[in-house]
This record gives C-alpha cells, structure tokens and sequence, in this order.
C-alpha cells in the first residue's frame, strides 16, 4: 500500500471529488504512511466522518483488519482481533493509547444506499495511485459488529492467509578466509515475513565476474574449501522459503582461494615424563586440518636439537620419545619437545615449527630408609615368634620386603610362616631346634617401573625355651645393720620387674623394679628391728614362656656399734 491508495472506494455514481449530491466511503493508506483511514461522506447533509488508526499497517505481511462505527459515532480499529489504541479522529486532534476513536460525534450518518452504485477495490474515483499488495476478502456490514462478531470472522478468514506471504531477503554475504581447508560461513541478511526454511548454495568460478557453478553436495551454512578450489572464486546463493514461496540474494565473491595454504602452526605440545617408566616422554597435541603427517623434534633443556630419529611422518596425535629415539635419553633430566605439521607439499605448505614445551624424564627409585629394626625374639616351643620392622620411601615409592631366616651358616629367604614379603613376620610354630635361629629382611623401593637396591635390615635371634621355663633370681641382702640403709640386690636371668619385702611386709620404693635379662635390680632397706628378718624378692618375668619366682634369705640384724648409755 502506498500514497492514498484505496483499499476499495464507495460511491454515488457520478461523485467526484468535491461535486456531487450523495457522497461515499473509502478506507486507503493515510498519505504513504502506516496509518488506515476511514472516510465518509453524506453530501446530502453536508457531512464527512474520519477514523484514522495510526501505525497500524505491517507493511509485506498480511493482516486482519476491521473497523466498527456505532450510531454515535464511535469507532473501533482491530488489527488480527486485537482492537488498536492508537488514534487521530477529526474534531479531536490527536489521541494517543485510547481504546477507540471519534468519527466527530453523534449525528454524522453514513451516505445512503445508492453510494454503492459505483464500487472500486484496490483504486480510487480521484487520482490516487492504485494499491500494491493483495486484498483476501473484503466484507461491509450494514451495522455495527460486537468484538466476538470481529473474532468469527477473523477466525474464519485469517488462518489460511497469513502463512502464505512471500518472505525476502536483502543480502547475502560470506565469513572467513578463502583458502583450501578453512571453512566459510553465510551470512543470511534481513528478512521479511515468515521463513519457514532457508537453503544455500555454493558456488565457484574462475574469475570473480565469471560464470559460477555449483558445487556438488556443498547446501549448508557453511563450507570448506577442497583442493579443487585452489584458484577459485567462491559465492553463495541463500534462499528463504514459505508456502507463499521463496526469494534468494547471492553474496559477493570471496578473495581467489590460494593454490597453496601454510598450515597452521600447532600448539604447544603436551609432555611429561611416561608414567611408571624410566627414558620414556609421553608426547599428545591437537590435530591440525588437513595435515598428513606430523614431525617431532627433541632438545636439550638448552634448546640445543638432539634428535628427530623415528620422531618424523608421525600419524595420529600421540607419540612416545625413548632411547630408541635417542639413545641417551637420561633419568631425572630436562628435555624440550616441539611439533609441525606436515602438509601434501602441493596444496598444504608446512606449518611453523610449534613453541616447545618443556619436561623432566623420571629418576631413579631410592633407597629406603628404616626406622625401627627387628627386635630379637624369645619363644616356648611349639609356639610362634614375629619379627617387624618400620621403613618409609624417600619418593613416595612402592616398599617390598622380603624375610630371610640363617639356620647355621647361609641365609636363605624365608619358605615357612607368614607375612614373608610384608613389613610384619610371623613364623610357623617353633621347634626347641630353632633356638639361636637369626632373622632379617631385605627392604626395596619401586617406583617409574624401577627397583631400587636392597636395604639389608639388622639381625635379630630367635631364642627358644621348653614350655614355662622357670625364671631364676639370685638373692643378695649382704649384712644388716639396725637403722642402717642397705643396698639389697637380686639378679635375674630374663627381663621382667621385682619386688622386696621384710617379714612379709613391702619395702618402701622397692615395688615392681625394672630389669633386664641378665640384669640386678637394686633396692635400699634400713631395719628397723633387731635380730632376725627375712628378705623376700618376687620376680615376675616380661616373656610369658617363663614362670615366675619368689626367693628369701634370712638374715640378722646387728646392733650398732658405739651406742650410747643410758
């Protein structure tokens, strides 16, 4: 719609504008804007009636639009059933978000029947321009509808019309760089009406003027130049479609795709030390788009190049760096590792060789260290005996341990018992033979598939005794003087605690004396009677394959010399 172009024009025969006895009645565009005007005219009483709804056309899309006037006056825009709120009406200036508006008042009636007479859609009785756009249906009413009145027949209409409007497309164009493996993207431009779907089409020549043909299978969004587009120009038609049918616009050209591409540079490689393996570097990075092969190369921590042996043609995006690769390839030392991507040598150049990447071959396990020795052991016969010992690992490595037992002359890894390859060893029930058997245990660290030397632990003897071997204690009170502290020994054969009375009674500090195997344990008493007094030691042995034992002395208590009269 355009100018003052009618949607239909109404009137008296013979009316034209400005002359005539009957008048008519017209909805056109307001002056080429996107306002609906209704007018009217009843010359027979020298009246004219307007209701403009202002903003109210969508401009290549169809539309429902109604328009009431009641007896009085009032009217109603509807646009796709829902009433307008924008108004200009004569005789009330302009009004703005009301819900209806004046055709100026009660007492302007519509002209009389006869301005059906002369009917014309789409132009006017004057010189207006004729419409551009479609009209559906047309439908006058000889009284006011209801808004459920507008809402049938919207219903009725509507539906089938508004998917049926021919969309457009304004421009085409194309993102990225022309050049063999690198993809280009369309770009669709503004669109109107309803796209229900969007094609494309590449194309190529060989001028950016010429004759352009399609590319085979190439209908996405996007598209990545073959080597058969070296030299190339390369477009793109995008089309949009609907029921009402479709438009296409076609991008500019791209740049001529070259006939040879550089390949991009890679990333930096991903290193690190091959885990659990000595000599042994892990090496991963991202692939790059059209590469063939890829090469690698090794340096010193100095950037010094040391090998590329077995490192070139790599397939895939992982390789392994060992001494096969460099034969003096070390444990615990500083590397640099870089890769390139290879091209076809035609139509893919080499890339750049990659920034290096920086790693650290494993070392070598160390030694363990031990904590706590075993400990030498005393048996019964027929029981068991345990031997332990407390290691850690200077590099968080894996400890193994292994027993070995010397009956006599050799030492020979352990094939009885259990807990022979742990930290904890516990023999097979004990013969009286096994006495003076001697233990020990070999101790290694493991770690990046390595095995460290053995650590060799102190001896420990075993000492087995016939079941509840008595203890003995040897008791030495000496000679007792009347209020005189004397020290009073008792000598034991095993390691346990001792206690010393007198005449049965506790000897003050002397309860459970500590001792070892072999060891006195000591205690002061001072009488404090004359005459006769028994010493008694009780010794309770630490090992549970000893019995204990009580021993007494009798002995006198003297007087002491020098004593005053009295």
């Amino acid at each position: 719609m355009n100018g003052w172009s009618r949607v239909f024009d109404f009137c008296a025969a013979g009316f034209t504008q400005g002359s005539g006895a009957k008048g008519g009645i017209f909805i056109s565009r307001y002056e080429g804007r996107d306002d609906l005007h209704l007018g009217f005219w009843n010359m027979a009483i020298s009246a004219a009636g307007e209701c403009r709804a202002t903003g109210i056309i969508s401009n290549d899309a169809f539309a429902h639009y109604a328009v009431t006037v009641s007896s009085t006056g009032a009217c109603i825009w509807y646009k796709n059933n829902v009433a307008w709120r924008n108004y200009w009406s004569t005789g009330n200036g302009t009004q703005t978000n009301v819900n209806n508006g004046s055709t100026a008042g009660a007492g302007v009636t519509l002209p009389t029947s006869d301005a059906k007479s002369s009917l014309r859609i789409g132009r006017s009785h004057w010189n207006d321009t004729y419409l551009t756009g479609s009209i559906r249906n047309l439908a006058i009413y000889n009284g006011t509808l209801t808004s459920a009145q507008v809402t049938t027949n919207y219903n009725g209409q509507t539906a089938a019309y508004i998917s049926e409007i021919k969309p457009t497309i304004a421009s085409a164009s194309i993102t990225g760089t022309a050049q063999v493996g690198t993809q280009l993207t369309a770009v669709r431009g503004s669109t109107t009406g309803t796209i229900s779907t969007t094609s494309y089409q590449w194309r190529r020549a060989d001028t950016s003027g010429g004759s352009y043909s399609d590319i085979a299978s190439a209908t996405n969004s996007t598209y990545t130049p073959v080597s058969g587009d070296a030299g190339k120009y390369i477009q793109v038609i995008i089309t949009v479609s609907n029921s009402g049918g479709s438009s296409s616009a076609t991008s500019p050209a791209t740049a001529q795709v070259p006939t040879s591409v550089t390949l991009t540079t890679p990333a930096a490689p991903t290193v690190s030390a091959t885990s659990n393996t000595l000599k042994s570097i892990s090496v991963s990075w991202s692939a790059i788009s059209s590469a063939s092969s890829y090469t690698l190369k090794l340096y010193s921590a100095i950037g010094t190049l040391l090998s590329t042996t077995g490192l070139s043609n790599r397939s895939g995006t992982t390789a392994t760096i060992t001494t096969s690769n460099f034969a003096s390839l070390g444990d615990s030392t500083s590397y640099k590792v870089s890769i390139t991507a290879i091209g076809n040598g035609t139509s893919y150049l080499d890339s750049t060789e990659s920034t290096k990447s920086d790693v650290t071959t494993n070392a070598l396990p160390g030694s363990p260290n031990i904590t706590t020795q075993p400990q030498a052991r005393t048996a019964i016969a027929n029981a068991t005996a345990t031997f332990s010992v407390t290691a850690t690992s200077p590099d968080s490595g894996a400890l193994g341990y292994q027993w070995q037992v010397n009956t006599g002359s050799t030492w020979e890894n352990v094939a009885t018992g259990t807990g022979a390859t742990t930290n904890s060893y516990t023999t097979a029930p004990l013969d009286l033979s096994a006495n003076g058997y001697q233990y020990r245990v070999n101790i290694t660290n493991s770690k990046n598939g390595a095995i460290s030397t053995a650590l060799t632990s102190n001896v420990a003897s075993l000492t087995v005794n016939s079941v509840n071997q008595r203890a003995m204690i040897t008791l030495s009170p000496g000679v007792l003087t009347f209020r005189q502290a004397k020290s009073v020994t008792a000598t034991v054969s095993v390691a346990g605690r001792v206690t010393f009375k007198a005449n049965g009674k506790l000897i003050p500090g002397c309860s459970k004396k500590a001792v070892i195997a072999g060891g006195t344990a000591t205690c002061s008493y001072t009488p404090s009677i004359r005459g006769s007094v028994t010493i008694t030691a009780s010794f309770d042995p630490t090992d549970s394959s000893y019995v204990g034992v009580i021993t007494s002395v009798n002995s006198v208590v003297a007087g002491r010399s020098g004593l005053r009269g009295g």
